[in-house]
């Protein structure tokens, strides 16, 4: 293996609680981590998209679907539930291997393996992964109407760790593959991707780094500066610059992460706002007014320095104009000379600054009381909360800015954004795993009040993560077994009640921190399993496993979950 990329491996393992396994398993991981991470800017489980035995030639399926990584067929199904119409969908198969070179023989099985998996009833054998993935694609064929073009789009991605030479029997089996795929006339596009030490770098250091971008201007004024904003400008950007230099990325793709603090996506070409900004754009006349007739972008920024007439920014995010960027993305080709945008620069660190700019810029139109939830003021206390545990093993943090950790150093395992810590909330104290695992959108409707309740304590958010930390670590690991990927919330709420009982405290009551202390210990136990209550947590779960999805998401089996560990605890405790 590249000695280089074998070094960024071992960094990647270290973050995600993958030392245990081997190489080649790692790298797949690796690999799967980078290529879905350049489509959402965002972390993921590669435990839900590396293929486990058999595999059919094929170690990763990525599934985008609204720039979302759907990792169930569940998940796609809710996805599709929202109004929306023209959505982005396109599903990723990688190959990956150790080696220096990249291999024919491998990726005529990988080709064949793909083929396979794309018919109604495959014939190769599929593990536990492929299985929901063909589910999961067979949603997305069945709301193909809404769905851009009519089709998803297809991507067969090889990796290997050497530099890649345009060998002609390798482009030759490459395109075998892509030509059989296109034959089934189920994909608008299909393509190809060959990365190499050379571009996993380069999609390593954008998962791991701040970028990098620069852009010219055609004129710009200072705004007032404060203490928390020392730098802040209002500046006209020729709109092909602000394309190519801001939204665009190396290998020409929208930078979709840029958006990930804008409480706003992208709401689709059809929608009232984005087709009068597309007219805009297609009109002649208009044009050239476009930044008198349009509201502008606004950009916040870390750090941004300016040098003569260019704007210097490291690790930005367009917190406002999502709809606005999106369209100009998409209309890049025609964009004329004399189109310009106005765009606000400003430099501002603190979270609590970045959330007010957020919030004053995104007032115009009804935004759900969930996407403004990283804002609140309990967010913050929750977060300073989980800053005060200091020792190595009780260390979570709550993200409550995009990439807020990049570059400090901290493992991907231990990083919680609200969406997750919610998630592990509503499965552990508020006895939903159902949803946490399965409806997750569904999950805000329900207990939106519960879960956004100034009063409740932030001890309770801190040990449901710290619990789903130490599950997720020990399936990493494989000290647990891989299905516990998706049983992950059942345990959660299986291990408190074995560990603590089945009486729960209000979660605003001062009784919640002793109950809570209880499940701290033992999840800062590098071992949990050594703990009785926890081990029979994991028995009962493993009991469990071969149950049909359906089944576990009805809450009468929730309840009866509950009941049975309740009693199996207080069981074993008679016995001692």
């Amino acid at each position: 293996m590249n000695r280089i990329i074998k070094s960024h491996l071992q960094s990647f393992q270290a973050a995600n609680g993958l030392e245990d396994l081997d190489q080649q398993s790692s790298f797949e991981h690796f690999v799967n981590y980078c290529v879905g991470y350049r489509h959402t800017g965002a972390p993921f489980d590669t435990q839900a998209v590396t293929t486990d035995d058999p595999d059919a030639g094929i170690d990763g399926v990525i599934c985008l679907v609204d720039n979302e990584i759907v990792m169930t067929a569940d998940e796609c199904e809710e996805v599709f539930k929202r109004s929306k119409r023209n959505v982005d969908a396109k599903i990723i198969f990688t190959q990956v291997t150790t080696s220096e070179g990249f291999e024919k023989a491998k990726l005529t099985t990988f080709n064949a393996g793909v083929y396979d998996f794309l018919q109604d009833e495959p014939a190769q054998p599929h593990g536990s992964i492929l299985k929901e993935c063909h589910k999961l694609f067979e949603v997305i064929v069945k709301n193909a109407n809404k769905v851009i073009n009519g089709k998803p789009e297809c991507e067969l991605c090889y990796a290997a760790t050497g530099r890649f030479n345009q060998e002609v029997e390798i482009v030759a089996a490459s395109k075998s593959g892509q030509q059989q795929l296109e034959s089934l006339n189920l994909f608008s596009k299909v393509s190809v991707q060959f990365l190499d030490a050379d571009a996993l770098l380069r999609l390593w250091l954008e998962c791991s780094q701040t970028i990098k971008a620069s852009v010219d201007v055609v004129g710009s004024i200072p705004l007032a500066k404060t203490e928390k904003v020392p730098e802040a400008y209002l500046a006209l950007v020729g709109a092909k610059a602000f394309v190519e230099k801001l939204l665009l990325n190396e290998e020409g793709d929208l930078r979709v992460w840029v958006f990930n603090e804008n409480v706003r996506a992208f709401l689709g070409e059809d929608s009232q706002v984005n087709a009068d900004i597309q007219k805009t754009i297609k009109s002649i006349d208009a044009r050239a007014r476009f930044a008198l007739l349009n509201n502008g972008v606004t950009i916040v920024s870390p750090d941004i320095r300016v040098q003569g007439g260019t704007i210097n920014l490291n690790g930005f995010q367009i917190v406002n104009g999502c709809q606005t960027s999106n369209v100009l993305f998409t209309n890049r080709k025609i964009l004329s000379d004399d189109t310009t945008i106005a765009v606000k620069f400003i430099e501002a660190e603190d979270p609590d600054v970045v959330a007010e700019i957020v919030r004053a810029t995104n007032k115009q139109t009804k935004v759900e009381d969930e996407q403004f939830f990283a804002l609140e003021p309990l967010v913050k206390r929750i977060e300073e909360f989980f800053k005060s545990y200091t020792q190595d093993e009780q260390k979570v943090y709550l993200e409550r800015r995009f990439r807020q950790y990049v570059g400090a150093g901290v493992p991907q395992l231990r990083i919680f954004d609200i969406k997750n810590a919610c998630r592990a909330v509503s499965a552990m104290f508020f006895n939903r795993p159902d949803l946490a695992m399965r409806y997750p959108n569904q999950m805000f409707d329900e207990l939106r009040e519960q879960l956004f309740d100034e009063r409740i304590k932030e001890i309770v958010y801190y040990t449901a993560c710290l619990g789903l930390y130490r599950i997720s670590l020990m399936i990493s690991s494989g000290k647990l077994p891989s299905n516990f990927r998706r049983l992950k919330w059942h345990l959660l709420l299986a291990s408190r009640v074995a560990v603590a009982g089945k009486k729960l405290p209000n979660l605003a009551s001062n009784g919640i921190a002793k109950y809570c202390d209880s499940l701290i210990k033992v999840y800062s136990n590098p071992n949990p399993m050594a703990v009785p209550g926890f081990a029979h947590a994991v028995e009962y779960i493993k009991s469990i496993s071969g149950e049909h999805r359906n089944k576990l998401t009805t809450k009468m089996f929730v309840l009866n979950m509950q009941e049975e560990v309740s009693k199996k605890e207080e069981a074993a405790k008679k016995k001692e």
